[in-house]
């Protein structure tokens, strides 16, 4: 049976999100790291519904897949949802586990991708410089294809931004075409040996 949520129902859980999402903020900005991950977890119970721990066993289409109301992806909860991971990430550093910031880092940046990608609202020079933040992070670690193929499509649109919005972005169209190029080297690779393989 398809649940159906009323606007009613999908604003009071953005509005409880914010505030968890404030309250997380306040906690990181205070250097209280502990007790941010403990909020943090409580805050992803409360968007998605699930406890936090399975939410961290699912894959990335499933998450995805939760964000969407009535067949439209919630945009909403999808950044702020993005930026608790990326809280988790930073907390999960600070207090002396950077292994278990990679995931939440990777899982911060297929959130924002879908939203910088997909929204149709005006470009924002703040989350394309989140994608960038997150992507610089994530140098030297594994990425699934689906991701470079969202970070591919990123740069390439970054491209057919002036030089101011760029700038504003953190990035200069240089090191975007250089992403691009080593991003098509990267899944060109990936398709000879998938070639070869089979």
């Amino acid at each position: 049976m398809m649940v159906m949520y009323t606007e009613d129902y999908i604003m009071r859980l953005i509005s409880q999100a914010v505030a968890v999402l404030t309250y997380v903020v306040g906690l990181s900005k205070a250097g209280q790291h502990d007790e941010a991950i403990t909020a943090i977890d409580e805050g992803l119970e409360e968007l998605l519904g699930l406890r936090a721990d399975l939410v961290r066993q699912l894959d990335d289409r499933e998450i995805l897949h939760m964000l969407m109301v009535g067949g439209t992806m919630d945009y909403g909860r999808a950044m702020i949802l993005a930026e608790l991971f990326s809280i988790s990430a930073e907390s999960s550093k600070a207090i002396g586990h950077p292994e278990k910031s990679i995931p939440e880092y990777r899982r911060a940046l297929v959130l924002y991708l879908e939203v910088v990608l997909n929204e149709s609202s005006e470009e924002n020079a703040d989350l394309t410089q989140k994608v960038i933040l997150l992507h610089r992070e994530l140098e030297g670690t594994t990425l699934s294809v689906e991701i470079e193929l969202g970070l591919l499509d990123f740069y390439e649109h970054l491209l057919t931004k002036d030089d101011e919005f760029i700038t504003s972005a953190g990035c200069t169209k240089l090191d975007a075409q250089n992403q691009v190029d080593m991003l098509t080297q990267g899944l060109h690779r990936y398709l000879d040996r998938r070639v070869m393989e089979s």
